[in-house]
């Protein structure tokens, strides 16, 4: 047959999925290749990371010493005889009769003992031998020899195995086969045991959701036109205009609803019905349809598509590229030349923000450098690390427009990288100083866009601490994020009491020593911040004073001067802002950012509209221009300053846990560009490794058959008989095929085993009746399937 551990083993890569061959350098200079069916990679980085890439755990793996044992008799003669002297010390210390002990004994001593000495080539020390004599003169009298006579021996010979064996063995096929065992022992059911095997997982994920899509239209066409009523739905509750959502609202219920209804086809309850019918016809009077009019729908169709649609996705060659692509991300690893890097357009404490382009997506992300020994420097570790984790908060999930969000974190020996949107509009401490100060209006568009950002961070319980112009970026159309979430802190299980921040902008309670705070911080920042758009200084830093303790002082005594040059409007929404009682705070009396949002102030303003971006911006930064200082300006740090320092072992590992792909925005960053062009290059290399199997005559039927052989299985009425049988494994399942007396394959009769069926495989040989070497594979139905050579 042909080789049946690699069979099974082979399944893993649909299962756990495999790493891509190419160097992250590789990949920088070509688009993505998705990976070959292959989980050595994988399994060696696993392996690492778990500790178990050492010769002891592999060699003390009954798998694992059956392949190290291999590779040694067919590769290296003389650490075979080593392997066997081991071997036999083993059996040794197993018996239990004294006198077939005391032979093994001697004939162990004769013939790897005495035969090196005589030989010179005895490679262990001769204390070892001096012992193994000692016994065995005694035993003449004795007629005994202990079971632990040759136990000194077993440590030197495993050193000798592993200084001279295990590097070899580690670049050998044979340790392929053992990762492609320990992967399939590991992750026959990865997305299961990680949760991640269900409807809603797949179907919420970018690229679950475009393969998913792409499979029912191949396939399912009455499905298709399901999928097409979902995603008409989800058009029409993200359409503003009341004209355009009416008429589409309309057009939904004319050829999904009532034409279904007409051909008595519409699988969904009548309820439902009624209740778009209702506002349909109300609409007819208001013009108007309300956003969530289909919504009710929503559950019911995904409920169909998970239904009808999911267990046929699972067994599909779609499902497999899900998993070639998911695999892809899980084994992301960066480094500097995954990305070309372009010019400098900020500078912080630690480091340095350039302009950069991803190499396998053409996508342009601003990327972050913190320098290691300038961090360490000024003490600054948990500083960069708190950033790392305070982006990924933002980050993951539901990100926010208004929020400069992390798609990934790297580290190379000297520089903590951060890759981020790029904004490259500039900041509004930069357009307040090219600008002047702004009208209320144009203050309006920029409070409302930052009062959604800090809702969004405090809805996730972190606190921003350095709300300031300098720190609110614009895009090239104009719309604001908050950036740089250094000084950012989770207050979810202890409310924080360092008084960080930038003078002028610092809150009372932020200010005095010991008081403990919340967001309550950063509702009197955004007052501030206002405060010195309209301006052009912080309401606490008169008269150009530069002095810190004066400027605090300010904060905590003086009441910010309100001219009657402002709207009340703006005064109210100011004089709420910046009160220095916490409990008098907008913002801070119990409602959050909604007590803000309801002021007068914004009056008028629809926030969904504001979310969606649909206002226009009061200033669209030039095209083509870099909306920052120049470079010069922006100057440089003096290398002298961390010449001295160096960067320990203990240093690095703080950094252990720094690099993060965050999931959802790597798959709208690769749908948006490269998934489509990727996918049918891989479509058409699998095509042409089909017509190269056709051509050769081997699966010509089976095309997405991975490998296939003969193999006996234990069958018959009470399994008591061994049946020759035709194995064959495709990326979903297992087939078993009988053959005629021409041995032609009878695929009538071909019995199936989906992957999802399969519990778990038994990571050891098992004995059957007469056969040594038995795979037994566990059925989530409790059923055994049992199979040998």
């Amino acid at each position: 047959m042909a080789d049946l551990e690699a069979v099974l083993a082979d399944v893993s890569f649909l299962m756990a999925m495999e790493k891509s061959k190419s160097t992250p350098a590789a990949r920088a200079s070509k688009k993505i290749t998705l990976p070959d069916p292959s989980i050595r990679s994988v399994m060696i980085k696993y392996l690492s990371k778990t500790g178990e890439l050492t010769f002891d755990k592999i060699f003390n793996q009954r798998l694992g010493f059956l392949l190290f044992k291999e590779f040694v008799e067919q590769q290296m003669e003389e650490l075979a005889q080593v392997l066997s002297f081991y071997e036999e010390v083993q059996k040794f210390e197993e018996l239990d009769c004294e006198e077939m002990r005391l032979k093994l004994g001697r004939n162990i001593y004769d013939s790897f003992i005495m035969q090196e000495l005589l030989a010179q080539s005895h490679r262990f020390s001769m204390s070892l031998v001096k012992n193994v004599q000692e016994l065995l003169t005694a035993s003449r009298r004795s007629n005994f020899l202990p079971q632990d006579t040759f136990r000194p021996y077993t440590a030197e010979i495993r050193d000798v195995l592993e200084k001279e064996g295990f590097e070899p063995f580690l670049k050998s096929d044979r340790f392929t086969r053992f990762c492609q065992w320990k992967n399939l022992e590991l992750n026959i059911n990865y997305l299961s045991k990680t949760g991640e095997l269900t409807f809603d997982k797949i179907f919420n994920q970018r690229l679950g959701f475009l393969l998913f899509k792409e499979f029912v239209e191949q396939q399912m066409e009455e499905l298709a036109q399901v999928l097409s009523f979902y995603e008409e739905v989800q058009k029409f509750e993200e359409l503003d205009c009341e004209e355009m959502r009416l008429k589409l609202g309309r057009n939904i219920y004319d050829s999904f609803i009532m034409q279904e209804l007409l051909a008595q086809s519409h699988r969904f309850s009548m309820s439902l019905v009624k209740n778009v019918q209702e506002l349909l016809t109300a609409s007819r009077r208001s013009n108007f349809l309300p956003q969530d009019t289909f919504r009710p729908y929503t559950a019911e169709i995904r409920d169909v598509l998970e239904k009808e649609g999911f267990e046929p996705f699972l067994k599909s060659d779609r499902f497999t590229r899900f998993c070639q692509w998911k695999n892809l991300e899980l084994n992301i690893n960066l480094t500097m030349n995954d990305f070309s890097v372009h010019r400098i357009i900020g500078r912080g404490g630690f480091g340095e923000v350039y302009g950069c382009r991803k190499a396998d997506t053409g996508k342009m992300y601003a990327m972050k450098c913190l320098d290691k020994k300038r961090i360490k420097l000024k003490g600054g570790e948990t500083l960069a690390l708190n950033e790392r984790i305070m982006l990924s908060l933002v980050s993951t999930g539901d990100s926010c427009p208004f929020i400069v969000c992390m798609t990934y974190a790297f580290q190379t020996n000297e520089k903590l990288c951060f890759i981020l949107d790029l904004m490259n509009g500039g900041d509004l401490h930069y357009h307040l100083s090219q600008h002047g100060v702004f009208a209320e209006k144009e203050v309006k568009f920029y409070a409302a866009e930052v009062i959604l950002g800090l809702e969004h961070m405090h809805s996730r319980f972190v606190v921003y601490r350095d709300l300031k112009p300098a720190n609110i970026l614009l895009d090239e159309n104009g719309h604001v994020r908050i950036s740089d979430l250094g000084l950012a802190c989770d207050f979810s299980r202890k409310k924080p009491h360092a008084s960080v921040g930038t003078h002028g902008y610092m809150a009372p309670e932020v200010l005095q020593k010991g008081a403990a705070y919340d967001s309550s911080a950063d509702w009197f920042s955004l007052g501030c911040m206002l405060y010195k758009l309209l301006k052009g200084h912080s309401p606490f830093r008169h008269h150009k004073t530069r002095d810190k303790h004066e400027i605090d002082r300010m904060t905590l005594t003086v009441s910010p001067d309100l001219t009657d040059s402002a709207s009340p409007e703006i005064r109210a929404l100011l004089e709420g802002l910046l009160a220095r009682d916490v409990d008098q705070r907008l913002g801070c009396r119990g409602r959050g950012a909604a007590e803000v949002k309801e002021q007068p102030f914004f009056a008028g303003i629809d926030w969904t509209q504001v979310y969606l971006q649909k206002y226009p911006a009061p200033l669209v930064p030039p095209r083509g221009e870099v909306n920052a200082h120049d470079a010069f300006d922006i100057g440089s740090f003096d290398e002298e300053d961390t010449k001295g320092i160096k960067l320990t072992d203990i240093d690095q590992q703080l950094y252990r846990n720094f690099p993060l792909v965050v999931s959802e925005r790597w798959q709208l960053e690769v749908s948006e560009t490269v998934f489509k062009v990727v996918n049918q290059d891989m479509d058409k290399a699998e095509l042409k490794r089909k017509a190269k199997r056709d051509d050769s005559g081997e699966l010509a039927a089976d095309s997405d058959c991975i490998v296939e052989g003969e193999v006996q299985r234990l069958g018959g009425p009470f399994l008591q008989s061994w049946q020759k049988k035709h194995l064959k494994l495709f990326p979903n399942r297992l087939e078993f095929h009988s053959k005629s007396r021409d041995s032609v394959l009878l695929k009538k009769s071909a019995e199936l085993i989906s992957m999802f069926d399969i519990k778990d495989i038994c990571p050891e040989f098992q004995k059957l009746n007469k056969y040594e070497n038995c795979i037994v594979i566990n059925l989530k139905s409790d059923q055994k399937v049992y199979i040998t050579s």
